[in-house]
């Protein structure tokens, strides 16, 4: 086996999705972590559900549909407000520490990339957020 790529998902692979916490905190005081970890299990059943049924949705429509369940399940009350500024933080997650190292030295052997259903406008304002560019995948 000889392999000549690497493909990264971006969300909880290369972007910490717990850093989104403190702002779920502040919306769900004493649920924070409860709700974002709730959040991505939706998230990952919403995503599951487009390649199964091949009606894809991108990432962002699927953000909305997952905070909504969460909030749903939790019985905890979301504005329209607090839930674009919960969906926001997908925009303003940090890259995990060990991530730039690790892709510096992967990129000196293979070709790398990203598999996501995070948007382009996602993905790129993502990466610019974490001092990356988008332009040389994956970031």
């Amino acid at each position: 086996m000889n392999p000549k790529a690497v493909i990264f998902d971006a969300y909880g692979t290369l972007f910490d999705l717990r850093s989104a916490i403190p702002v779920c905190e502040r919306i769900f005081p004493g649920h924070g972590a409860e709700f974002n970890a709730l959040w991505r299990v939706k998230l990952l059943r919403h995503t599951r559900w487009c390649v199964i049924t091949g009606r894809y949705r991108d990432l962002w429509q699927i953000a909305d549909a997952a905070i909504g369940d969460a909030c749903r399940q939790m019985k905890l009350r979301c504005s329209s407000e607090e839930q674009a500024e919960i969906r926001q933080q997908y925009l303003e997650l940090h890259m995990f520490p060990e991530v730039p190292d690790t892709l510096r030295v992967l990129r000196e052997r293979f070709t790398l990339a990203v598999l996501s259903h995070g948007t382009s406008l996602m993905l790129r304002t993502v990466a610019e957020k974490n001092g990356s560019t988008a332009n040389s995948p994956p970031f």
